[in-house]
C-alpha cells in the first residue's frame, strides 16, 4: 500500500508540477481507486486512478464531462488533468465540498435536468466510445432511437452476457421478440437529448451550498427517459426532482409504461458486470415488453 501511494504521489507531482502535500484515499467506488489531492499552491483536486484500465477509458470520461458542462446547465467537476499511458493513467478534477439535500436544492436539480435534455442534436449518438462501468458503450449515431436503443445498447449487452453464459434459451427468445417490437414500445419521436447516461444515485453529489453536480457519466445523446428510468431503478432521488422535472419538461404520454423498459439496459449492464442475481429481473422486464 506505501509503495503504491509513494508511486501515485511521485506520478501526480510530476503530472502537476506542483508538490503533493496531502494524497487522501476515498471510499465508495467500485471500479477505480479515489483521492483528494491537496498541493504546496493551495490547490484541491479530485483524483480517479486505476491499474489496469481499458483502453482510453479516461479519455472517454474526459470527453463525457465536457459535453455536459458545455450545455451549461447544471453543475460539472472541470476536467483539469487527464493522463493516459501504459505505465499509469488517471483523471483529475475539481473536488466538490459534499452537503446534503434539501426540498429546495432537489428541485432546483430537477428543473436543471430538464434543461439539460433539452440540450438536442440531429441524431441519437456520440463523436466516440465510451464506457458504462467498464463495459464498452457502442455510440454509432442513428437517426432513429429504436434502432440506436436496440444496435447499440441491448444487442452488444445480450452478446457479452450469451458469451458469458448468462442468458438462457428461453430469455434469448424473449430478447428477440422485444427488439422485434421495439419501434412501436419506445413511445413517440424526440429530439437526441444530451443524457448523463448511467445517473443511479451514486453519480450525482449535492455540495454544501446546495447545488447537485452530475459525476461518472456515460454520456450520450438518447432519449430523455433513459436517464429518468435510470434514477428510479435503485433510488436516491427524491420526489421533488422528478416533481419539478414534469413541470419544467413534461414527459410524453405512456412515459410509465416505458420506465422497465429503459431499464432493461442498465439491467443487462449489471448482469454482465456482476453475474446472475440479475436475470431474474432482466427475464422479467423481457417478459412485460415481449
Amino acid at each position: 500500500m506505501r509503495d503504491r501511494h509513494n508511486f501515485l504521489k511521485r506520478h501526480l507531482e510530476q503530472l502537476l508540477n506542483d508538490e503533493v502535500l496531502t494524497l487522501t484515499h476515498l471510499a465508495g467506488g467500485d471500479i477505480n481507486d479515489a483521492f483528494r489531492l491537496t498541493t504546496a499552491a493551495g490547490a484541491h483536486h479530485f483524483v480517479k486512478t486505476h491499474q489496469t484500465p481499458p483502453p482510453n477509458f479516461f479519455s472517454a470520461e474526459r470527453d463525457g464531462l465536457e459535453a455536459l458542462r458545455q450545455s451549461r446547465t447544471l453543475p460539472i467537476p472541470e476536467v483539469r488533468l487527464c493522463f493516459e499511458s501504459p505505465d499509469f493513467s488517471c483523471l483529475i478534477l475539481e473536488y466538490i465540498d459534499e452537503g446534503g439535500s434539501t426540498t429546495t436544492s432537489s428541485r432546483t436539480f430537477g428543473r436543471e435536468l430538464a434543461e439539460l435534455h433539452r440540450t438536442t442534436q440531429s441524431e441519437f449518438g456520440f463523436h466516440r466510445e465510451n464506457y458504462i462501468g467498464t463495459l464498452v458503450q457502442e455510440n454509432s449515431t442513428s437517426q432513429s432511437w429504436a434502432t440506436f436503443y436496440g444496435n447499440a445498447r441491448i444487442i452488444p449487452q445480450v452478446k457479452r452476457a450469451k458469451h458469458n453464459g448468462l442468458l438462457p434459451h428461453k430469455t434469448l427468445n424473449l430478447v428477440d421478440r422485444v427488439l422485434q417490437r421495439l419501434p412501436e414500445l419506445v413511445g413517440p419521436p424526440e429530439a437526441p437529448s444530451l443524457v448523463h447516461g448511467d445517473l443511479w444515485g451514486g453519480n450525482h453529489v449535492t455540495d454544501r451550498s446546495g447545488r447537485t453536480w452530475l459525476i461518472d457519466p456515460a454520456t450520450y445523446y438518447g432519449h430523455r427517459e433513459i436517464d429518468l428510468a435510470m434514477m428510479r431503478l435503485f433510488g436516491g432521488f427524491r420526489k421533488e426532482t422528478f416533481e419539478s422535472y414534469h413541470e419544467t419538461f413534461p414527459l410524453q404520454e405512456g412515459w410509465q409504461k416505458r420506465i422497465e423498459l429503459y431499464q432493461l439496459y442498465p439491467m443487462l449492464v449489471h448482469l454482465n458486470l456482476f453475474g446472475r442475481s440479475y436475470l431474474p429481473s432482466v427475464h422479467r422486464i423481457l417478459e412485460r415488453y415481449s
